[in-house]
């Protein structure tokens, strides 16, 4: 990597407040909090509250999808080695899902996540 290159620095300020844009998606809810702009790499921050016992269906993207638990845990169907697995994401973790991978998210816990 070369570490000359210059890189903007993007701060985006996301506060509590809605910010108008919410979607029901069959039970998940999805709050647009940042847009892409023409001057960015399409970056687009979502809010997302995923209720107990709700699985988003099996689906993809064709960037990455990354988000990180601010509360509770779900799980996120995974390819490893040995073929599909579960895997049990919590309050504090980071995911990261590849461009173009096919996966459902799940909730069988007891609190909103």
């Amino acid at each position: 990597m070369d570490f000359e290159q210059e890189l903007p620095t993007i701060l985006y300020r996301i506060n509590r407040q809605s910010h108008g844009l919410v979607l029901d998606v069959l039970g998940p809810t999805i709050e647009v909090l940042s847009r892409p702009s023409p001057q960015d790499s399409g970056l687009c921050v979502l809010r997302g509250v995923i209720p107990p016992g709700i699985i988003v269906p099996l689906h993809s993207h064709e960037d990455p999808e990354d988000f990180y638990l601010l509360a509770g845990s779900q799980q996120v169907l995974t390819q490893q080695a040995g073929g599909l697995q579960w895997i049990d994401a919590h309050a504090g973790d980071y995911v990261r899902i590849p461009p173009g991978t096919m996966t459902p998210i799940a909730t069988f816990h007891p609190s909103p996540r």
